[in-house]
């Protein structure tokens, strides 16, 4: 994985970048618009911001197969590492394994006071893995769900 920059490589990527950032959001934040989010995060990007990091790993055609997007929040005068998407093509340990290494790694470098990220599922798995625990459910209503429960 790499981490992008203000440089060629991202303005290379961008609109490959932006399809997988925005597809990701819809999947895994359906109760947000997705434009705002993926532009902030483009905007910081090219910006140069030291607390955002969107890791990718291309092919050897330079096609993006798993991207993250991870930010370094200041919250009440506490430092949090935030993992917003990790997203592979492919289902392989390796890459979530390089993943984590990199925010424990940020989060020493930062001295954050702990790494958050959302899961839809296999919340065991980074549990016994790589020591995190469930702090707490999400529930989420959506105008998508209210139109469902209507009969």
């Amino acid at each position: 994985m790499i981490r992008l920059a203000n440089d060629h490589m991202s303005r290379a990527l961008h609109a490959h970048l932006y399809i997988r950032l925005r597809q990701a959001c819809l999947d895994l934040s359906p109760e947000l618009e997705p434009e705002p989010i993926v532009n902030d995060w483009l905007t910081r990007l090219y910006n140069s911001d030291v607390n955002l990091h969107i890791l990718v790993t291309l092919d050897d055609n330079y096609n993006i197969i798993e991207h993250s997007v991870i930010d370094v929040r200041e919250v009440y005068n506490q430092r949090i590492v935030y993992c917003y998407q990790m997203v592979k093509d492919k289902s392989t340990k390796d890459v979530v394994d390089e993943c984590m290494e990199y925010l424990d790694k940020l989060k020493e470098l930062t001295n954050a006071s702990c790494i958050a990220f959302a899961v839809a599922k296999n919340a065991k798995v980074y549990e016994k893995r790589y020591g995190y625990k469930v702090s707490r459910i999400m529930m989420i209503k959506t105008s998508q769900n209210n139109e469902s429960s209507k009969v």
